[in-house]
């Protein structure tokens, strides 16, 4: 990871600037008051990185007894390359590791190979497609998992 990016617990002030991501990079993007509450509930885990003293990535996994899932992650788009995108879901497969989350999933766009390459580089397989998952436009969306538990 870069000496100048920080990896850390989202916190109520990161809403706004998760929000104007979320409305640049995503074709449906999460609410900012949407984004407040996942923040809130004590199973989820909601990461940023922070770069420039502003937050550049962030990713979201609902976490229940021994399953994950990921709805949303993303980096702005400036700090891409940079492998902040690797370092981020890296750190959210860990905390699943840490409390004890055995399988995490997520969906991807079918046409998105950038965010397949990186979630196969972390260990997700394809396991299943969701018809139509997507609209704006309408894509089918690829189903992955990663099995957490006993990985580092």
């Amino acid at each position: 990871m870069s000496a100048q990016v920080e990896i850390r617990t989202a916190t109520e002030e990161d809403i706004e600037e998760i929000a104007v991501l979320e409305r640049q990079i995503f074709s449906e993007p999460w609410s900012a008051e949407s984004l407040k509450e996942a923040r809130q509930r004590e199973d989820n885990i909601f990461l940023v990185a922070v770069c420039d003293n502003r937050v550049v990535a962030y990713g979201l996994c609902y976490g229940t007894v021994d399953e994950g899932e990921i709805p949303t992650i993303a980096t702005n788009p400036a700090y891409s390359h940079r492998g902040i995108a690797t370092d981020l879901l890296q750190s959210l497969l860990q905390e699943c590791r840490i409390r004890g989350i055995g399988q995490v999933f997520l969906e991807v766009r079918e046409s998105n190979g950038k965010a397949q390459g990186l979630y196969h580089k972390c260990n997700f397989e394809i396991v299943g497609r969701r018809r139509n998952f997507y609209r704006f436009p309408t894509e089918d969306a690829l189903v992955m998992a990663c099995q957490v538990q006993g990985q580092q």
